[in-house]
């Protein structure tokens, strides 16, 4: 607390490229692009200053221009004059070594590797720098006083060079596309608008910037994206994505095809279609792949990872010799549907579950199919699925079918060996289920849907298993779909496909009509506890939009992953595709809505073809989307260097990341907004002092708060800001990997306030925190419990040693009193002669000491402090047994 205490009293600007608003797709796996000064390693002739290994292609880095050698071709940007210098930048610690053939002359060694390039004087005033982020990216950084109409892209060597719809350059190579996104421009932290244009008659590019201030420098932008088919020359199907701990990732798919990526030709499927799960590392790297099937059709539906990296897949087989080690079979081992289990290394484990279903045709049926699955805190398995029965009537709340098809709900120990839980759940009609949620008490929480597809409707219910009861049951639309299903703490969130205008979404949400068609997407916020629906909206244009996956990031927003065939899906200014490849066709969009209802990103994704799905999603430990669907496109926007460039098949899988945060940029938690002084996380109150744990960001040293001029607390310190709504916040002090803050005044009376950190001009996507009026926390010697702050009447700090006196008066510090009187004032330090000028609580408040009411002899800001520390000054009372600590409570 001391320290704390020292650092509230503790009384040429550089630009960045805004790379968090402007998402890519990022390859599947690629080492890193560095620099290397040529020493000779590059071709004869070539002329290079330095050159890279891009995705695909050998980057040659010339005096006045950058050539792109794909081997038996050659393309080429040029500035149109030779740069004065070209100079590495970042020197990297990682050296390269060549040794080629017996002669030492071409032999290399420690050459050095810079993380970017810069030409100095590329244009008129005007310097290039070529970096990776981690795909190829460069950025035209203008002097005050340069002109942005001195600037000229000129390709040559391109099979084509075209400005797309939305704005993009597409690079045509033959190999694939490249394609540099719409400009991002920057001055002194605000985003410019501007456009690329054609210019001159040699058909060069140049850019177009909107209003900005001459005397200033500016920076612009440019940014090459990347993606990749996944798929043999069969068909295939993308069901699921599931994310662990260490941020490896695993698809899982249905496949007809020999030539799977990953597969040997000794590894083709067995029957119809077999089930491939492929795992990648954090960094995109393939680390297995492992085909499961007999000679029908095994189908996956849903996967889920635990902490050791075995991952857990329901799926559906009709297979009478699906493999099947040792284990619990119900209905004997013929058709059905189960979880299977997989070890680290990818081998199906010891045992291998399914529930069978008596007359079922060998490629299985809609009779007996399996949703979602989840693990609860013991790690047990939980299923969902639907049924017209299995050989033994039994069921724990239901123990038969209602008639029809019902939802069934099983729980399976970890190893999956025995069945502990089963029930029934449905009515006379026909239900399926779809997804499923198990809380940390252990209530489970199923989505489904009557009939199936898009007719009936879609529902949520909560069962609670220890005590055999349904808690709440709410239907939420007409229309259903896959009708996924996600926890959020207090909140369930359930997407549908909505076949009328038949919910009321509230005034903040983000589409409140129904957009028209035959369905529309929906999502709904339902409330955990009651089944009460506290957020609901619809999410669709004139066609027919459905929402088929849900993940959430690690700001709590949501993600929707869907396909559409509306050309008016709504989309945002900085969507990567803002208009379907064939308009009116199936295509994919996805949306990111935030936890008040608001959406923060949308766009279409997809090529020409005519049905290109989203179908499942999740989320890196960036928060980034890791999305997967099914494409028929020849031309889905893949770029040189991916793992599959072509579609193989008919059909094929897509797998693609979206980077709204590159992993060095600044990033937030959810858990990244604590009270400092009693550590807890939840809602902030205006003028509350609060800690931030943000990745990347904060100087290596503590800086400590600085005084402004007019002797208020500063809001940039080392490079650091934190804002509000825009609105920045004073700074007590900024380490790497912590930042001090008092939350602005201004956030009263609002629902929400979204936080962004900004570290040396680059910033955080935004993390949605509730506001309060008031958030009160007492200051403590350590970790925001225990041991109180407070000083004696005699001056010494209190503690088992030094107790205070019964009727003494002691002083304690607290923060996130809210609003004040007068009102509060950001940064203002609290310098007073008049002690009715010094801040006070708008709200009333009291404080108990040992459970006695205490006198309060003075309640307000702390004199020489800043605005949003409280300082107490109380009696404490005649009644408080003497002895050991007793409670004081604000």
């Amino acid at each position: 607390m001391s320290k704390t205490l020292r650092w509230l009293i503790a009384s040429p600007f550089l630009l960045f490229p805004l790379l968090a608003a402007v998402p890519a797709v990022r390859p599947i796996a690629a080492p890193p692009i560095l620099f290397e000064p040529n020493l000779g390693q590059a071709p004869a002739g070539s002329g290079a200053v330095y050159v890279a290994q891009g995705r695909g292609y050998r980057l040659l880095l010339e005096p006045g221009a950058v050539a792109f050698d794909f081997g038996r071709r050659q393309a080429r940007l040029d500035f149109g004059r030779r740069s004065a210098s070209i100079t590495g930048e970042s020197k990297t610690q990682v050296t390269r070594n060549y040794h080629k053939g017996d002669d030492r002359r071409q032999w290399f060694t420690a050459v050095p590797t810079y993380e970017s390039v810069r030409y100095a004087g590329a244009f008129a005033g005007v310097d290039a720098v070529f970096y990776a982020k981690p795909d190829l990216e460069f950025d035209l950084a203008l002097a005050p006083g340069a002109d942005p109409r001195s600037i000229e892209l000129r390709y040559t060597g391109f099979d084509s060079v075209t400005i797309e719809p939305d704005g993009a350059i597409a690079l045509q190579t033959g190999e694939g596309v490249l394609r540099q996104h719409v400009p991002v421009v920057t001055q002194d932290g605000r985003t410019i608008a501007a456009r690329y244009v054609r210019r001159g008659r040699r058909a060069a590019i140049g850019i177009e910037v909107a209003r900005y201030d001459p005397r200033r420098p500016l920076l612009i932008d440019p940014k090459i994206s990347y993606a990749t088919y996944l798929g043999g020359t069969g068909t295939e199907s993308a069901n699921a994505i599931a994310v662990d701990s260490s941020g490896n990732y695993y698809l899982a798919v249905s496949t007809s095809s020999p030539g799977y990526p990953g597969l040997s030709a000794s590894q083709a499927p067995a029957g119809d279609f077999d089930i491939v799960v492929s795992k990648f590392s954090a960094n995109n790297s393939l680390v297995y792949t492992t085909l499961i099937g007999g000679s029908g059709s095994d189908i996956p539906f849903a996967a889920v990872a635990d902490a050791d990296g075995s991952l857990y897949v329901t799926f559906s087989t009709g297979s009478l010799n699906f493999p099947r080690p040792s284990g619990l079979a119900l209905g004997g081992n013929g058709p059905g549907s189960g979880v299977l289990r997989l070890n680290p290394a990818g081998a199906l484990a010891s045992v291998s579950t399914w529930l069978g279903t008596p007359n079922n045709p060998v490629n299985g049926d809609l009779n007996n199919s399996p949703g979602g699955v989840a693990l609860d805190a013991g790690r047990n398995v939980w299923m969902t699925g639907t049924t017209r029965g299995f050989p033994a009537q039994f069921g724990a709340l239901q123990r038969g079918v209602g008639g029809g098809r019902d939802v069934f709900v099983a729980k399976f120990n970890n190893a999956l060996s025995e069945l502990t839980y089963f029930t029934y759940f449905g009515t006379a009609a026909d239900e399926a289920g779809h997804g499923i949620g198990v809380d940390q008490g252990g209530s489970v929480y199923v989505s489904a849907n009557t009939g199936f597809g898009i007719d009936g409707n879609a529902y949520v219910f909560k069962l609670d298993p220890a005590a055999n009861r349904i808690v709440f049951n709410t239907t939420l639309t007409a229309g259903g779909g896959s009708v996924p299903l996600l926890l959020d703490g207090a909140d369930v969130w359930v997407a549908a496909s909505a076949t009328g205008p038949g919910i009321s979404p509230p005034a903040q949400a983000l589409q409140k009509t129904y957009g028209g068609g035959i369905v529309d997407g929906a999502l709904f916020r339902v409330n955990a506890a009651d089944g009460q629906v506290g957020y609901a909206t619809f999410l669709g244009g004139a066609g027919n939009d459905f929402a088929n996956s849900l993940a959430q990031d690690g700001a709590g927003n949501i993600i929707v992953f869907g396909n559409t065939t509306s050309t008016n899906f709504p989309t945002t200014a900085d969507a990567i595709q803002k208009t379907p490849g064939n308009p009116g066709a199936t295509t994919g969009y996805v949306a990111l809505v935030d936890p008040a209802g608001a959406l923060l990103y949308s766009s279409y994704l997809g090529g020409s073809g005519t049905f290109d799905v989203g179908l499942a999603v999740n989320a890196d430990r960036q928060g980034n989307p890791i999305l997967a669907g099914n494409t028929a496109s020849t031309n889905f926007p893949v770029t040189t260097g991916a793992l599959q460039p072509r579609i193989a098949g008919t059909q094929d899988v897509y797998i693609a990341r979206l980077e709204f945060a590159a992993p060095s940029d600044p990033a937030l938690g959810r858990a990244a907004v604590q009270n400092a002084a009693s550590f807890r996380s939840g809602a902030v109150a205006p003028g509350e002092i609060i800690t931030i744990y943000p990745a990347n960001a904060g100087p290596s040293q503590l800086a400590t708060a600085a005084l402004t001029a007019d002797r208020h607390i500063a809001t940039l310190v080392a490079g650091t800001r934190v804002l509000f709504d825009d609105t920045p916040a004073p700074i007590v002090y900024t380490v790497a990997g912590q930042i001090s803050v008092v939350v602005p005044y201004n956030v009263q009376d609002k629902a929400f306030t979204r936080v962004v950190v900004e570290a040396q001009g680059v910033k955080s996507r935004p993390l949605l925190v509730p506001v309060t009026n008031a958030a009160p926390g007492v200051f403590t010697i350590s970790g925001g419990a225990g041991q109180a702050v407070v000083v004696n009447q005699d001056a010494t700090l209190n503690g088992p040693s030094k107790p205070a006196a019964r009727e003494s008066i002691v002083v304690f510090f607290a923060t996130g009193e809210g609003q004040t009187v007068p009102k509060g004032e950001d940064g203002r330090l609290n310098e007073f002669t008049k002690l009715e000028d010094f801040p006070r609580p708008q709200a009333s408040f009291s404080v108990t000491i040992g459970g006695q009411p205490a006198e309060v002899l003075y309640g307000g800001g702390a004199p020489g402090f800043l605005a949003g520390l409280m300082q107490f000054n109380v009696r404490v009372p005649r009644g408080v047994q003497p002895g050991g600590a007793v409670p004081l409570v604000v």
